[in-house]
């Protein structure tokens, strides 16, 4: 980087970086020049602390389904356990907390999900069915084959496929 006082890290975050809402808090107090260096939100007493190295989150399921499917819950005249709603308020503030910590988060974000289906907003998971072990196995066999096919042809494009063939035993269709 040029600066090293103008770049933050997220340790093990996947490309999809719009999921940590950490980042995207980020980026757009930079983008409003509210922060412009790592000096600016060293403090951790401070509003605007976000570490310079951070880890990694991915909130997609809970922001786009979990709290809003919690929150229509709610709206039908539902209510939540003592227990249930401090789950819920530590979800919450794990959103407003800019210190990533991807074990913990991940481990709140499924004890968030396993009390939407104690409450049956979800249903729980089936254990392996017929047709899962059916799509399982065909699944299996389909990658199969497709290795095959690449282990003979390469990896090719779709028009590239017919003249493999002829090329690989030496025939030619050049004028």
């Amino acid at each position: 980087t040029w600066n090293k006082d103008s770049s933050w890290f997220f340790y093990r975050q996947k490309h999809e970086l719009e999921y940590n809402n950490t980042a995207i808090r980020l980026g757009i107090r930079l983008a409003t020049g509210r922060i412009q260096t790592v000096n600016d939100c060293a403090d951790p007493s401070g509003k605007l602390y976000f570490p310079q190295f951070n880890g990694a989150r991915n909130v997609s399921a809970l922001t786009r389904n979990y709290i809003p499917d919690l929150e229509d819950y709610l709206a039908k005249g539902n209510t939540l356990t003592p227990a249930q709603q401090k789950l819920y308020d530590d979800v919450l503030a794990m959103l407003n907390c800019t210190v990533n910590d991807p074990e913990k988060d991940n481990a709140l974000i499924d004890r968030f999900c396993q009390m939407l289906t104690e409450l049956g907003v979800y249903r729980a998971q089936k254990e392996n069915t017929l047709t899962d072990r059916l799509n399982n196995g065909l699944t299996a066999a389909l990658k199969d084959s497709n290795d095959k096919v690449n282990a003979v042809f390469g990896a090719k494009g779709f028009l590239d496929q017919p003249l493999s063939l002829p090329r690989s035993i030496g025939l030619s269709f050049q004028n």
